[in-house]
């Protein structure tokens, strides 16, 4: 960090900052499960927080081996943020990640995680938020 073009996007590398210092103090945490811990990870850090602060979505990017993890445990991560039902369709235009919204009932108890436990909570029910019939070919 330092560089020039750190200076491009400020906010872009604050959240890199942010997101490298809790991928490193979680690196042995669930070690089994990386990829959902750099999910959850890149969710809230790289694209919930950087589009907070900057006004801009940036859910478009991310490490693309784990899109299609990605939209499956976004839906419950909207719930982690404390959203509604009305407010999914909004929060699916800004960022531009889909899903049936009818297939996921709001889990109330979600929002009230912090987000060692919504890692937990994707761990532990990863069989029921992964859907292998929804794998799209990118």
């Amino acid at each position: 960090w330092g560089y020039r073009t750190d200076l491009r996007d400020p906010y872009k590398t604050l959240t890199d900052m942010i997101h490298f210092i809790v991928k490193n103090e979680l690196s042995e945490y669930q070690k089994e499960y990386k990829d959902i811990v750099d999910v959850v990870l890149e969710l809230a850090i790289k694209n919930e927080l950087y589009t907070r602060i900057s006004g801009n979505s940036s859910y478009k990017n991310g490490d693309k081996s784990l899109v299609f993890l990605k939209k499956q445990i976004y839906p419950f991560f909207l719930m982690y943020l404390g959203c509604n039902v009305d407010d999914f369709p909004g929060y699916m235009m800004r960022d531009g990640i889909t899903f049936d919204i009818d297939k996921y009932p709001v889990q109330e108890n979600l929002k009230k995680f912090n987000l060692l436990e919504f890692i937990e909570f994707c761990i532990h029910n990863q069989k029921s938020i992964i859907n292998i019939k929804q794998l799209e070919i990118l």
